[in-house]
């Protein structure tokens, strides 16, 4: 009985040969138009005769590229194909890593690194920085101790669910791994997938092997089909949130609209998030003094309703929260009720609430066994 993965290594070898030879080659009913090219040797290079090898990430509207020979990460402005910033992590661990991607529900960047380029670490790693190069997580030993030998190439997230998943240069193919700590790889089997991108907008994962094709295959490993041909090889890939590609191959970066978007343009924003609002008042957290609001109908003080409403204030916080503050900040009961008399003298002189209300309030704090 034939290996099954030998099989499919056989069967992508196939392939392979059909796009050298301009045979079986299947499409894709989605069409990626090449609409601009950025020459990175002025950006990112320090010799142009040996620029090393690169990544590049599309984090909001700018393209980061990480070029690990110089153990830098470079902010670019794609429309305007200039130099923003760079910064270096610390302790020189970006020095052998290749995949790298943004995931924007974290605020966080994930890479995978290959021991046997250099660097200070010793195995293939996993670990998370910050965007400006703090390392936040890790680094974990990738594929567990004396398992060094895999040569992750690529690395990507999917931002709607946190999955991870990391590409081989070799024949391992595409393994997805815990976002957590890069353990537990689950086998994707295509043969050499050097660089590797999510697609958000059609949920399917895209990689280029080593001629420059690039191929897109569901999570679950079927539906393998090629995209287009490149035509070059492929350093890096990254996908924008409106599904436009950015490759980086040799010395440039290739920057390719999508007919997913509707225009014709590389645009690297996609819609705005909607901003996370833990008690749904309907303010941002960011922007809320009480980000956990206490959103009870009318202010109850010690379980007795004083039937006063719980206004919401501007600043996020309701009547209630005021009160439970002073309770807190209290060190006995005198200062309690002090401390609510004061409140709601500044709640009635702003408007807020009528004389009765004031008294109402009061009377409840008096009454209640706090603190």
């Amino acid at each position: 009985m034939i290996d099954k993965h030998l099989l499919s290594a056989l069967k992508l070898s196939l392939i392979s040969v059909g796009i050298l030879f301009g045979f079986v080659i299947q499409t894709h009913a989605t069409s990626f138009s090449l609409v601009k090219t950025i020459d990175l040797l002025p950006l990112v290079f320090d010799n142009p005769g040996n620029p090393g090898n690169h990544e590049v990430d599309v984090v909001g509207n700018e393209l980061y590229v990480q070029n690990w020979i110089l153990d830098r990460y470079f902010r670019i402005d794609p429309g305007t194909s200039t130099l923003i910033g760079s910064f270096a992590l610390s302790d020189g661990i970006l020095m052998d890593n290749h995949g790298s991607e943004y995931n924007p529900t974290t605020g966080r960047i994930l890479h995978a690194s290959d021991d046997d380029d250099g660097g200070t670490l010793t195995y293939d790693a996993f670990f998370e920085t910050d965007i400006n190069g703090t390392v936040t997580r890790g680094p974990f030993d990738l594929f567990g101790p004396g398992d060094n030998s895999e040569d992750p190439e690529g690395l990507t997230v999917d931002p709607s669910t946190g999955r991870v998943w990391v590409s081989m240069w070799g024949s391992q193919g595409i393994f997805e791994i815990d976002p957590i700590d890069g353990s537990n790889p689950k086998n994707i089997y295509v043969g050499a997938a050097p660089e590797l991108g999510f697609n958000p907008t059609t949920g399917k994962l895209f990689f280029a092997d080593n001629s420059g094709g690039i191929w897109e295959i569901a999570t679950n490993g079927t539906g393998l089909e090629m995209v287009f041909n490149a035509g070059t090889g492929i350093n890096g890939m990254a996908f924008t949130p409106t599904g436009d590609l950015a490759l980086s191959a040799g010395t440039h970066l290739l920057l390719y609209d999508s007919d997913f978007d509707a225009d014709e343009v590389f645009t690297t924003s996609g819609p705005a998030p909607t901003p996370e609002d833990s008690d749904g008042d309907g303010i941002p957290d960011d922007e809320d003094a009480c980000p956990n609001s206490d959103l009870s109908e009318t202010v109850m003080i010690d379980n007795w309703d004083t039937g006063v409403d719980s206004v919401l204030l501007e600043d996020g916080c309701t009547i209630s929260d005021l009160i439970a503050e002073c309770a807190e900040d209290a060190e006995n009961h005198g200062e309690f009720v002090s401390a609510v008399s004061h409140t709601t003298n500044s709640l009635k002189t702003e408007g807020i609430i009528s004389g009765k209300d004031k008294g109402m309030i009061q009377k409840g704090a008096a009454r209640a066994a706090i603190p």
